[in-house]
């Protein structure tokens, strides 16, 4: 998350944060003394500490420098591809919109609402002068 360098505000999804830990506890395998289970904190959105903490995990295992490096460059171009490509279908998305229509948005992580509360809100948008709507509805990567 870029918050225009207003400091260290990077949180992660806490299901995706401890989903080593389910699988680690789940999987008797994974505590055998032969299978070295690693879940190292990984800071991705700072490449200078991302890029330590890869040589501190994976040099003692035989990964060069120079592998981590060059894997870590590849890593930050595609997510950087992947970004550019979502931005692009926003914007794509954005020229369908009226300027004058509210818009809302199907999303699973929105708020969820049943047939009467969404005629109840429809409603009300026409009681405040919104005479169009607007839906889109989003993916698996979201809107």
């Amino acid at each position: 998350m870029d918050n225009g360098g207003k400091g260290d505000n990077h949180y992660n999804c806490p299901v995706v944060a401890t989903y080593s830990e389910v699988i680690k506890n789940s999987v008797p395998e994974l505590r055998d003394g032969d299978i070295r289970f690693m879940n190292p904190f990984l800071p991705i959105y700072d490449k200078k500490a991302m890029a330590r903490r890869l040589v501190e995990e994976f040099v003692p295992l035989g990964i060069s420098g120079e592998e981590i490096g060059e894997a870590l460059a590849k890593a930050y171009a595609e997510d950087a591809a992947f970004k550019n490509d979502i931005r692009k279908e926003g914007e794509r998305m954005e020229r369908y919109l009226k300027e004058d229509a509210y818009v809302i948005a199907l999303a699973i992580e929105g708020k969820q609402l049943d047939s009467v509360e969404l005629a109840q809100k429809i409603d009300h948008l026409g009681i405040a002068g919104k005479s169009q709507i607007q839906f889109v509805i989003g993916g698996s990567l979201g809107l």
